[in-house]
């Protein structure tokens, strides 16, 4: 299947010039609103000069910034990545429905634009081998950070989670060389984010950051792994902070691929634990009778059978007074 073209500007963007590198960033960022810009607006958000616009068009095959917006247009328009639309008063259950579902679709494509397959697997190889993790997440972010965590216990790796500023910095404060810290913020704007990181850098552990690109989170020059930038609705957030669900599985997958070998041993006991969380229901209860009765059957005969051979006279042993309640045989094999 042939890449897109903003799959292509994606995979391409380490090949680029500091320049054109900012103009990918920019287009990457807000593909709607490239669509509805000229190119001087564009080259101003960017930070760059039109000219380099314009060279950055030629580098993905369109002829100038008019054609690239119509190539780019006509991307959105298949992809359905049209500007998301915000929820209003008068608007029907229809309309809601498509604009939260549409929105949620928007959020997951950027997210896989923005993933970088050799920084996951720094990520993976990072979380498997860490002695001890710190995940900092808090406000909307902190689900996601509950949710990894909760799953790298289930993989037998210690993990804590801190929501607020105060425990959130101690923590990282007494990482250590091999440990690691995960700091998870949607807006790469959050204080107590920035101050972990901070504080786990000063005593040699390894950082990575969820965030998106050019925030102040992803500017610590650590390990990053790009999520969708948040925008100034509330839908906008939310979109983004659900694209952080997906993102928190593909590490767990990777992890749990990563660490099978090393943690076969706790999977009973972890099964077992997790099991005695739920009760159990109708169904799973007349399956576990059922599986009693047929472990008890042969169980208990051969128990019958043990007690005969018990309470059989054998000739080479002393010979034993019948009690009341004893079987009696009356005839012998």
């Amino acid at each position: 299947m042939p890449l897109t073209l903003l799959d292509q500007i994606s995979a391409k963007s380490p090949e680029l010039t500091k320049s054109e590198r900012k103009i990918a960033l920019a287009v990457l960022d807000d593909p709607a609103l490239t669509a509805t810009e000229n190119i001087a607006q564009l080259a101003r958000r960017a930070g760059v000069s039109e000219p380099t616009v314009y060279r950055f068009c030629r580098t993905f095959g369109t002829d100038g910034f008019p054609a690239f917006k119509l190539a780019l247009t006509s991307e959105l328009s298949r992809e359905g990545s049209g500007p998301r639309e915000s929820v209003k008063p008068g608007d029907s259950v229809d309309d809601v429905t498509r604009k939260v579902i549409s929105g949620a679709s928007s959020a997951l494509k950027e997210l896989s634009r923005s993933l970088e397959p050799a920084i996951l697997a720094r990520c993976i190889d990072l979380i498997s081998q860490s002695r001890r993790i710190v995940i900092a997440a808090e406000g909307l972010s902190q689900p996601a950070g509950v949710w990894l965590q909760v799953r790298l216990i289930r993989l037998g790796i210690p993990c804590e989670l801190s929501a607020d500023a105060a425990s959130g910095t101690l923590r990282a404060a007494s990482l250590r060389p091999g440990e690691l810290i995960i700091a998870i913020s949607s807006t790469g704007q959050s204080r107590m984010a920035l101050a972990c990181v901070t504080a786990a850098r000063a005593g040699g552990a390894w950082v990575i950051t969820v965030c998106p690109d050019g925030s102040d989170l992803a500017a610590l020059d650590c390990l990053q792994l790009s999520c969708p930038r948040a925008g100034t609705s509330v839908q906008d957030l939310m979109c983004t902070r659900f694209a952080l669900m997906p993102l928190m599985q593909i590490l767990i997958a990777g992890v749990s691929l990563r660490r099978a070998d090393s943690v076969w041993d706790l999977q009973p006991r972890l099964d077992k634990a997790q099991s005695e969380l739920y009760l159990p229901t109708a169904a799973q209860l007349q399956e576990q009778a059922q599986a009693q009765a047929a472990q008890a059957e042969p169980a208990a005969a051969q128990a019958s059978a043990n007690s005969q051979d018990q309470d059989k006279l054998k000739a080479s042993q002393p010979i034993q007074p019948i009690k009341p309640g004893d079987p009696v045989y009356w005839k012998y094999d």
